[in-house]
């Protein structure tokens, strides 16, 4: 089992940067432990998905760490590192996976997810993403971490946004920040007012433009004197 204890990558003189990490560590004492610090800059959640607009979100993830053994003693030298994002916390299948070899000195590492295989943006097709870690020739140690976008990057996303008039297809057209806001294409009369039918009004609902507020076309009764189908006729075919 892997314990996880959480720490401050600022407790050692040789890290400049004071950010917040996570400490893993594994038994038996052969296992490294990672000190993984949670700077996972997400560039590209929005931006990914805009390949015409200019200054696009570059399409990868900094990741930072800090890698010592068991006994608490900063590793040096080249070490094999598989990372894998997942959109569960625990199981499931790996929507990305590659393996760098990464430099290590004096514990600190650096790496840019997606330098090795490219990140689809199908990846980021969920809310909820959690990034593996493993250092050959362990397995990936526990938990996961989440993966955030930051505050800049939710922006950039949103800079990289080509507005355009607002369309009933479930998506932001205009750039700002809602969904097919204002009904678009909706208000119109639709459907018959045939026979029992009874027109409704066009409205924007789940992305598709559906009638509402009418009566639509029944199965023809027999013998009833009504138009039930809305075709023009009564009590045909009986």
């Amino acid at each position: 089992m892997w314990q996880t204890t959480f720490a401050g990558c600022g407790d050692r003189d040789r890290r400049p940067d004071r950010l917040p990490c996570f400490a893993m560590t594994k038994r038996p004492s052969h296992s490294p432990k990672l000190r993984a610090c949670l700077t996972i800059s997400v560039l590209l959640f929005a931006g990914l998905q805009v390949a015409t607009a200019q200054n696009s979100v570059p399409p990868f993830i900094a990741y930072q760490g800090f890698l010592t053994d068991t006994e608490g003693t900063p590793i040096t030298g080249s070490k094999t590192v598989m990372f894998a994002i997942y959109g569960d916390s625990v199981g499931g299948t790996a929507k990305w996976s590659e393996t760098q070899v990464v430099s290590v000195d004096e514990g600190l590492f650096g790496v840019f997810l997606g330098d090795v295989v490219p990140l689809p943006d199908s990846v980021f097709d969920t809310s909820s993403l959690y990034l593996g870690v493993a250092v050959e020739p362990d397995d990936e140690m526990t938990p996961r971490q989440r993966i955030a976008s930051t505050a800049f990057a939710i922006r950039s996303g949103l800079a990289s946004c080509v507005p355009t008039a607002e369309i009933c297809d479930g998506a932001d057209n205009d750039c700002d920040g809602e969904s097919d806001e204002g009904n678009p294409g909706g208000g119109s009369l639709c459907g018959s007012n045939i026979g029992e039918c009874v027109q409704g009004l066009s409205a924007c609902e789940g992305g598709s433009l559906q009638c509402v507020g009418g009566v639509n076309p029944e199965e023809e009764i027999c013998a009833d004197g009504l138009d039930n189908d809305c075709d023009g006729e009564t009590d045909e075919g009986c």
